[in-house]
């Protein structure tokens, strides 16, 4: 676990500059103390869906029924 603490204040972002943000991949949420929460891996789930889905409609005519079903 890594804990970012400091007592120095920060400035506020002055408009018009570029701003520049990390991802450092957080795995987990602490809830308390003693709790860690998993973070959710929606996207993941969600591009399988869509990967399956786009390569049925690629086989399907544009503008049959077939293909309009999909598209719901």
């Amino acid at each position: 676990m890594i804990v970012f603490q400091s007592h120095e204040s920060v400035l506020d972002a002055v408009p018009g500059k570029v701003s520049i943000g990390i991802d450092a991949g957080i795995e987990s949420f602490i809830a308390t103390p003693s709790e860690l929460i998993k973070s959710p891996k929606f996207l993941r789930s969600q591009l399988l869906k869509l990967k399956l889905l786009q390569r049925r409609l690629k086989k399907k005519i544009k503008g049959s029924n077939n293909w309009l079903r999909l598209q719901r």
